[in-house]
């Protein structure tokens, strides 16, 4: 009989076989979730938890850190220019000059950057560029970050070389705290 009702060779055998898994999984997974909700494994929560007004779940700022200021387009602008007289400079001067490139860069770079810093160049600065780097984390934490784009001239041809400057404001003034180059051509091949 069981034969000639589930046949999976006809049609109508595989829909009645069909219909009748389906109910046997419907009837064990209901049946399953009542007996564990039933016994409280499942659904029930025997301590309440504690609503907290909002007021406490916003962090407080502590009174000893210093609180970013928004940077305004004024400011943006400040560290554009300081961006591109660092690059400049920090491309002009080679390492047979670092002293002089040391005493040129100190008012416009950080304490960390400048002890570790050594002068990239030298090369012939054509003329330069900044573009704005937009992140939102980043001037969240009181940081401006620009593209400094300079062209450089090398025997008869230019080429151009990319620098991520990240500045932040110190002692009221914008200085570097970190430098980055972003793309750099090959200058020992040609």
């Amino acid at each position: 009989m069981w034969k000639t009702l589930f046949n999976p060779n006809l049609p109508s055998g595989r829909r009645r076989l069909f219909v009748f898994l389906l109910l046997v999984f419907s009837i064990v997974g209901f049946g399953t979730r009542h007996l564990l909700i039933h016994l409280g494994w499942v659904g029930s929560n025997p301590e309440p938890i504690p609503q907290t007004p909002p007021e406490a779940s916003v962090p407080q700022a502590d009174s000893d850190e210093e609180e970013v200021l928004a940077i305004s387009e004024a400011d943006r602008k400040e560290a554009r220019e300081v961006a591109i007289n660092f690059v400049k400079v920090y491309l002009q001067y080679g390492p047979e000059k670092e002293k002089v490139f040391l005493e040129k860069v100190s008012p416009w770079v950080t304490a960390s950057l400048l002890e570790e810093l050594t002068p990239a160049g030298p090369q012939s600065v054509e003329s330069m560029k900044a573009n704005r780097v937009e992140d939102y984390h980043r001037e969240e934490a009181g940081q401006v970050v620009w593209n400094v784009w300079a062209t450089l001239g090398r025997g008869k041809g230019k080429y151009e070389v990319v620098h991520e400057v990240a500045l932040i404001r110190e002692a009221g003034k914008w200085r570097v705290q970190e430098v980055t180059p972003v793309e750099y051509p090959d200058l020992h091949g040609e």
